[in-house]
């Protein structure tokens, strides 16, 4: 996921509050749910995460595939990995189609969210970013040599925004200090979480009656909107009061499913 803080571009797309166990992520993310979201990897490394929207194509951030041959790229979901056979990026956005070389056995496609009422809903949010939590710097974070990407995890935020770009924003609330609180609802939810490198190309689901629908695709955050350490670092600023960013779902749906369906 690509976030801009000031004038520092890193790649990410996750941190967790810090209050809460690691094995609570860990665990939302196994849901059947969200079996959909598989893991990008070029060569042994992983690069990002992707989601199943068609029996043999997924949908990613494009800049977790840019500039990487595709015979170098596969996806995982569990224990079976799958070629990469095409890549189809979206000419304005982050987004790019990845057809693949069979049908991921067992694992069905995710639905996709056509509505228009993101706005406010509690959202889950799934990658196989590295870990870090809310108390720790975005720097700290960058640095641990444990940070690794390849675990699945999984959390809670609200769709905050929606911004001139049609993009979904969602700050990382802090739990009890409000000043990290800095758009939407500002009561973080119980396993509130911030995207992290890895978490790109993951994907944001809502709720639309019984059942979780793709509404975003992770491809970027934002440092908070107040400078609180107040010393203009953004690596000194902690995870709370991060902005990620989504690529709206139902604003591309009609492209995903005709890349898909033409394609086949």
């Amino acid at each position: 996921m690509r976030v801009e803080l000031g004038l520092l571009v890193f790649l990410v797309f996750g941190a967790m509050r810090h209050d809460q166990p690691e094995t609570r992520y860990v665990d939302l993310a196994q849901g059947q749910d969200f079996a959909a979201v598989g893991l990008v990897s070029a060569g042994r490394i992983g690069a990002g995460s992707a989601v199943l929207i068609a029996p043999a194509w997924a949908v990613t951030a494009a800049h977790v595939v840019e500039g990487i041959s595709t015979s170098a790229l596969t996806v995982s979901w569990g224990p079976e990995t799958y070629l990469i056979e095409t890549i189809v990026s979206h000419p304005s956005s982050d987004l790019a189609l990845l057809r693949l070389s069979s049908h991921p056995a067992g694992t069905s496609p995710a639905l996709l969210y056509r509505g228009t009422s993101e706005l406010g809903q509690e959202a889950v949010v799934v990658g196989f970013g590295i870990a870090g939590n809310g108390l720790q710097t975005m720097g700290a974070i960058f640095a641990s040599p444990e940070s690794e990407i390849g675990v699945k995890r999984a959390g809670r935020n609200r769709v905050d925004e929606i911004d001139f770009e049609g993009d979904l924003l969602a700050d990382f609330d802090h739990p009890r200090d409000s000043l990290y609180n800095m758009m939407g609802d500002a009561l973080p939810l119980d396993l509130e979480y911030f995207p992290l490198p890895g978490d790109s190309g993951g994907g944001l689901y809502i709720k639309n009656g019984d059942r979780w629908e793709l509404a975003g695709i992770t491809i970027s955050g934002k440092a908070p909107r107040r400078d609180l350490k107040g010393d203009g670092n953004p690596m000194n600023a902690l995870a709370y009061g991060h902005i990620g960013k989504w690529a709206r779902v139902s604003l591309f749906a009609n492209w995903i499913l005709q890349t898909s369906e033409e394609s086949r």
